[in-house]
């Protein structure tokens, strides 16, 4: 992992820290162990089980030091589970040798902590040479810093798999073309995905108000708000029974169709005030039918005038229409319709829109779909 946008800080002569994805607090206890020991580098990894990646979170070396120093004590600090499954519990701190300024120096490799696939590993480096064997000062700040630094990294990986988590399903969210918004108890957004914001952002039938999710209409903005009200005290009371959701029209300008606005009650109530209290979603109808079906006529190797025949059907269009749509004769078309039908397995037109429309993907993918 380079350097390159790492926060650096002198903290003793001659030793530069570089920490990469630790807070100030967590770089302050690595430190802090670091000059009781009379460490003159360290070095703070992170190891996946069954991928041969390490990611550095902090180092502390000598500014002067061999530029391979960090890879190598990395590579001790790798090695401490040859038991890719046993906890850290299980893993005891070891001592070795590695080559450093001409002779070689004692190692530490002292396991942190251990969640999922990652193993936290913090690495030491001693002024002292390999075959002294006399590091019981070294000795006795691990053992006074072992027990706290492996609680507070326990917790350090159970928030980083926490916040992974989170930003897999904001970027899951931010890949479906509808808008979800999550209120808290106090009626305020606490997130919007990709689609949402850009909905709110234009003012198409829904606005941000402030911290509030509004209608541009002023009456559909009082239905929204006693909507979301209602689902958020019903969370707040505790009621066992799962409320029905609350479908809100929400009205655009130029003749356009409403939108969908739909809010329900989260499946676990809040706990507090940044847990989400009411889900809204909105829905656009006006959104291009043949997007939708797209993925799942390639699925079925439709060519693209069959994909378009397919999209004005579910559209509503007869075949008539859906031929003049298309500028082509009535009986091209049909010879089209067969092709769809044997292609998806179908023989009338009711069950092929009745399988496009069980199939529509709502999804989107910038690069496109593609069929394995």
């Amino acid at each position: 992992m380079a350097a390159d946008g790492a926060r650096k800080t002198a903290i003793t002569p001659g030793l530069e820290l570089a920490r990469f994805s630790i807070g100030e607090d967590d770089a302050w206890l690595i430190g802090d162990f670091a000059m009781r020991s009379q460490a003159v580098a360290i070095l703070l990894s992170l190891h996946c089980r069954g991928r041969d990646e390490t990611e550095l979170l902090f180092r502390l070396a000598p500014r002067d030091g061999d530029g391979d120093l960090a890879a190598r004590m990395a590579a001790v600090a790798a090695g401490i589970w040859p038991d890719r499954r046993a906890s850290d519990y299980a893993v005891q701190a070891q001592w070795s040798s590695i080559a450093h300024g001409g002779r070689d120096r004692l190692l530490l490799a002292m396991p942190l902590a251990a969640r999922g696939a990652g193993r936290l590993v913090l690495t030491a480096l001693y002024d002292l040479d390999a075959g002294a064997g006399d590091h019981a000062m070294q000795d006795a700040a691990i053992a006074a810093a072992q027990p706290m630094l492996s609680i507070h990294f326990r917790l350090w990986l159970a928030e980083r798999e926490h916040l992974h988590r989170m930003e897999g399903m904001a970027a899951a969210l931010d890949a479906t073309d509808f808008a979800t918004y999550l209120i808290d108890a106090a009626g305020q957004i606490l997130f919007a995905n990709a689609c949402g914001e850009r909905l709110a952002e234009i003012g198409d039938g829904v606005r941000r108000a402030g911290a509030m999710l509004a209608a541009t209409d002023v009456t559909d903005s009082v239905k929204l708000r006693v909507a979301i009200d209602h689902i958020v005290s019903l969370d707040r009371s505790g009621e066992a029974a799962s409320p029905s959701a609350t479908i809100v029209p929400l009205r655009r300008g130029a003749n356009r169709r409403p939108l969908v606005a739909v809010v329900i009650a989260p499946e676990t109530p809040p706990c507090g005030p940044d847990d989400p209290a009411a889900i809204v979603q909105i829905f656009n109808p006006e959104v291009e039918v043949a997007d939708l079906l797209l993925p799942i006529c390639q699925l079925y190797s439709l060519s693209p005038a069959e994909t378009r025949l397919v999209a004005l059907l579910v559209e509503g269009l007869s075949v008539g229409e859906a031929a003049v749509r298309m500028k082509v004769k009535v009986p091209t078309l049909r010879t089209y319709l067969k092709q769809i039908f044997a292609k998806t397995q179908t023989g009338r037109q009711s069950d092929l829109i009745r399988l496009m429309m069980g199939s529509m993907i709502r999804a989107r993918s910038p690069g496109g779909y593609r069929t394995l």
